[in-house]
This record gives C-alpha cells, sequence and structure tokens, in this order.
C-alpha cells in the first residue's frame, strides 16, 4: 500500500513531531508531575484516542467540513473552549487541600483513572485545529494511484497515534518521577488542582485564539 520510503520519512516525521513542544505534550507532562504516572498515562490514552476519532472522521471525508466553514470550526472550536473553562472552574473549586491520602472515601474525591481518559479525549476531540493538522498533514504521505484512499489516511492515522502514544507515555513516566516528590508538600498538595486549572485556561485561550 505504502512505498518503503514513504512510510519511513512519516514514521521518522511523525516522531518529530510527537516530541515538539505542543499544548498536549505540556499537558501530559503537566498532568505526570501534579497527578502521578496513572493519572497521566490515562491523559495519554485519552488524547491518542481523539487522533484516532479525527483519522476515522477525515477517512470518511467528515473532517474537511471544519476546513470549509468558519461557522462549523467556530461551532467545534467553542465546544472545546467551554469545556476546558468547566475542568478549570471545577479544579478552582475542588482543591486537594482537604483530602486525607489514606483514606479513599474522602471528600472531594482523587481524579479517576476513567475522568483523566475521558479529559483527554473530550480535549483532543473538540480541538478543531487537531482535525485541520490530519487534513493537512496525512495526505502528503498518500498513494494516490491506489484508489483506497480512506484506507490509507485511516492507516496513517493509526500509525501516527501509536507513535504519539509511545512518545506521550515516556514523558508521563519521566515526569510523574517527580509527582512523589510533591506528595510530601502539604502546600504544594494543596495548590495541585489549581494550578492544573491554570493550565486549563491556557489550554481555552490558545483553542480560542486559534483560526482556519
Amino acid at each position: 500500500m505504502f512505498d518503503i520510503n514513504t512510510l519511513t520519512f512519516f514514521i521518522l516525521t511523525s516522531i518529530a513531531l510527537a516530541v515538539m513542544p505542543g499544548p498536549d505534550i505540556i499537558y501530559v507532562i503537566t498532568i505526570g508531575i501534579l497527578k502521578g504516572k496513572k493519572i497521566a498515562q490515562a491523559t495519554v490514552f485519552g488524547l491518542t484516542s481523539g487522533c484516532l476519532v479525527h483519522s476515522t472522521l477525515q477517512a470518511f471525508g467528515i473532517s474537511i467540513i471544519f476546513q470549509k466553514s468558519q461557522i462549523a470550526f467556530n461551532i467545534l472550536k467553542w465546544f472545546g473552549i467551554l469545556y476546558l473553562l468547566f475542568l478549570a472552574y471545577k479544579a478552582f473549586k475542588y482543591p486537594l487541600c482537604d483530602i486525607d491520602i489514606e483514606n479513599k472515601n474522602s471528600k472531594p474525591q482523587v481524579e479517576t483513572l476513567k475522568d483523566a481518559y475521558l479529559k483527554g479525549l473530550f480535549m483532543n476531540i473538540l480541538n478543531p485545529k487537531v482535525a485541520l493538522f490530519f487534513l493537512a498533514f496525512l495526505p502528503q504521505f498518500v498513494n494516490t494511484k491506489i484508489s483506497n484512499y480512506g484506507i490509507q489516511l485511516f492507516t496513517l492515522g493509526l500509525v501516527f497515534m501509536l507513535i504519539s502514544l509511545i512518545i506521550f507515555s515516556i514523558f508521563a513516566l519521566l515526569s510523574s518521577m517527580l509527582n512523589v516528590l510533591l506528595l510530601k508538600n502539604k502546600k504544594i498538595l494543596c495548590n495541585i488542582n489549581k494550578f492544573s486549572g491554570v493550565i486549563y485556561i491556557i489550554l481555552a485561550f490558545t483553542l480560542g485564539v486559534s483560526k482556519i
């Protein structure tokens, strides 16, 4: 399906893009430092699952809507902004100051793996910039001499997702090594959610200024 040279270049380019500092990688590192390896890894699975969703939409020709329609782009963008601001609100409203780490029934509850996964998933899906990235990036590596255009796009998207999963997981593991030190400091623990809220606001602002 793919020329070996083209596929090799795609993989190397994808690796380079995955390790470049960007909103996703910065978010993963932040979560790793503040909330530990498991939560960071769940976040990584959510973010990369979002990539698979965008690849599927592109394979069926749906993602192009966000490239052609300013209205569709803005609608999805504002859903993303509101979602990020909602996460920021929760982070500021429910700080970790009163959590007893030894007591799992203490309130407010520590973030679950499912919550972390869904956050990463929706953050990615509700970002039209990701859809536009796939629209611009993946078609460059498609073999136009073959008719199965959609299958090629989906396959490339799957490869990109796997590469991102590996790279992001490494960053999640490395950054989470600092988490144990943070949990020993009550003052830092008290402000963990507030710091997360700041990150959500920054991501919302970044998304807000984005254009087609």
